[in-house]
């Protein structure tokens, strides 16, 4: 799954520790039911098994296919010009890119060798790689320009865009795909390729050194919706609302969206993606998390603990459920858990943003107890408990005498319960450590 970063976290604790699937098949937004015999993070790399199945062909019907220009006349009808600043598209090829697929198909006959070509070299490199990867999701385009850089990590959802894109070049029709659930109990979200061969299609994971696996639900992707995808894993603002308007209805994007949200504060607008989420096929532990991560949202760690516990259960290998759920143990109070649950958060699967949020909240216990307390003192000031907010900011200040945005927070409590010269001086001893904060005044309604 693609996690996404709190910023709003990562910017208080950077400050604080001065850091820097095959019959039947339907495409688009539908799912794919296998043929017998049959999670803006993608899954890391696994290591190819020695051998495999023969290759699992099915009927694909093709999505939605667009020129430079139909693509161009698309999105403008569907946002913005403001929002069509912001869009990138994964799927953009280069030159060097064309030369390369070029290059090492020279020697096929068919596209059915061009297609094993390209895989063999992609899943060579991924064969290479560390499965507790760090790193982002990239653009075909950036995937190419790290491609012999050392230390460099990539997810199956960077091999995809690639493999995509030089199966283009050498004349296949390739799409992008969505693996919800590949079988065996496993239904962890994962990325990969499709390809159209004569009139039969055909998975290509490189990232998990497979041609033609039998993957068990999967969705392949038009490129409108590939672009909703890599736009929403970005978390600027207006990046939800566009990858909702290209992808209306993607699991994938839907949960992206509802992280931010909640990470964001709009709890409001959450809840409601969470109901366009109940009604999409997701995985159950993908269910628990959702729930978990709202009740996070809302003050409620002690039950967010008790759902994402549940989650984690189903599926362990996604960090993103094992930092949120260390979120939720540091504001139920017990950093212990907290520490244990971020350490095996970083021994999964993750992006460089989330391990650096994640070592963050290790390097010291006393800024994670400081933040937890003021996280919930922010948190229940919303719901208008000014009292018990003064006291969680007091102990977080006791912790950390120099935490600014303990004292900020505690100058909205105490100006909202009446305390107006305890309010001003809690907010001139937050912007002495703080400058950037702003006054309370011109906060109301932001916390």
């Amino acid at each position: 799954m693609l996690r996404v970063v709190n910023i709003a976290i990562a910017a208080s604790i950077l400050a604080m520790t001065g850091a820097s699937a095959a019959a039947g098949v339907q495409s688009g937004a539908n799912s794919i039911q296998p043929a017998q015999g049959a999670n803006m993070t993608a899954r890391g790399v696994a290591s190819p098994a020695p051998q495999k199945p023969p290759p699992t062909y099915f009927d694909l019907v093709p999505p939605q296919s667009y020129t430079t220009d139909s693509m161009m006349e698309e999105l403008r009808r569907r946002l913005t010009p403001e929002e069509l600043k912001l869009v990138v598209n994964p799927l953009l090829g280069s030159p060097e890119i064309d030369r390369w697929a070029r290059q090492l198909t020279a020697s096929a006959t068919n596209d059915d060798a061009r297609a094993r070509m390209i895989f063999e070299e992609l899943a060579h490199h991924a064969q290479k790689g560390n499965t507790n990867m760090e790193g982002e999701m990239r653009t075909a385009q950036e995937v190419f320009a790290v491609w012999d850089k050392p230390g460099v990590s990539l997810f199956c959802k960077d091999y995809a865009f690639l493999y995509v894109v030089m199966a283009r070049a050498v004349g296949i029709k390739a799409y992008d795909v969505d693996v919800e659930e590949e079988g065996g109990g496993y239904d962890s979200a994962h990325a990969c390729a499709a390809i159209l061969l004569g009139n039969k299609g055909l998975l290509v994971d490189p990232a998990g050194g497979w041609f033609g696996p039998p993957y068990k639900k999967f969705i392949v992707l038009s490129d409108l919706q590939s672009i909703g995808l890599y736009v929403v894993q970005l978390q600027r603002p207006g990046c939800t609302e566009i990858a909702r308007k290209l992808a209306p209805e993607l699991a994938l994007v839907e949960l992206n969206a509802f992280e931010y949200l909640v990470n964001s504060g709009r709890l409001n607008d959450a809840r409601d993606v969470l109901q366009t989420l109940k009604r999409l096929e997701i995985p159950a532990a993908t269910r628990a998390y959702a729930a978990g991560k709202l009740a996070f949202g809302e003050g409620r760690a002690e039950d967010a603990v008790d759902m994402l516990l549940n989650a984690i259960d189903m599926d362990p290998v996604q960090s993103s459920y094992r930092v949120c759920l260390g979120e939720a143990y540091v504001e139920a109070g017990d950093v212990k858990k907290a520490v244990g649950s971020f350490e095996a958060a970083l021994r999964c699967p993750m992006t460089a943003r989330d391990a650096e949020f994640t070592r963050m909240m290790l390097s010291d216990t006393n800024v994670l107890a400081g933040w937890g307390l003021v996280d919930r003192a922010n948190k229940i000031l919303m719901i208008g408990d000014f009292v018990n907010a003064v006291k969680y900011c007091d102990k977080a200040i006791a912790l950390m005498p120099d935490y600014a945005d303990a004292y900020y927070v505690r100058s909205l409590a105490r100006q909202r319960k009446g305390d107006t010269n305890g309010a001003l001086d809690d907010y001139k001893t937050a912007i002495r450590l703080k400058p950037e904060l702003r006054p309370p005044e011109s906060s109301k309604g932001t916390h």
